[in-house]
């Protein structure tokens, strides 16, 4: 777990041409998942970045330090994504909306919904998808399982019947009506 960051041993730069210029960015500890953290700066389509960690930017609870690592980031063209939009019926409580790619269980984006309506799910890459409904009956942002002694059942879940097939540039629009 880390217990520390030193922002100004964390570098990007953009490669405008053949220069590396210098990209001013912010860092925020995700609220959920202690462990993650996210980078806050407008990315430009179809650019190159590089990212640099330097020693010690991190400190663990232990008093543990990073080693140094850099990567490239590559971002596509905006065309290259596609979107789902879900008209939502039977919304009754907290629904959290899951998306999953086709025979994976590493889920890609998650969304709150708290209506009836449209939900718009953008900036996906090109594929089959699968969508999951958690009727999050506590609203505390995740699956509950039940608990026999207090004879609470777990939250219920629905999915989508069908898989969903997306393409680059283009919003496919469906009805789900949950139960």
């Amino acid at each position: 777990p880390v217990s520390s960051v030193d922002v100004s041993r964390i570098q990007m730069t953009e490669r405008v041409d053949s220069l590396l210029v210098p990209v001013p960015i912010t860092l925020e500890q995700d609220t959920l998942n202690r462990l993650r953290y996210h980078v806050h700066w407008q990315f430009k389509e179809e650019s190159n970045y590089r990212m640099i960690i330097d020693t010690m930017a991190f400190t663990s609870i232990y008093g543990v330090h990073n080693d140094s690592t850099a990567f490239a980031i590559k971002t596509p063209a905006m065309d290259f994504y596609s979107n789902i939009q879900v008209t939502m019926h039977g919304v009754r409580d907290s629904v959290l909306v899951q998306v999953f790619p086709q025979g994976n269980k590493q889920m890609v984006k998650q969304l709150v919904v708290t209506q009836s309506g449209v939900l718009s799910i953008a900036y996906l890459k090109p594929g089959k998808y699968q969508l999951k409904a958690v009727h999050d009956a506590n609203g505390n942002g995740q699956w509950d399982t039940g608990d026999y002694l207090q004879h609470r059942q777990p939250e219920r879940v629905d999915f989508y019947p069908d898989e969903i097939q997306t393409e680059s540039s283009f919003t496919t629009e469906l009805d789900w009506i949950l139960k």
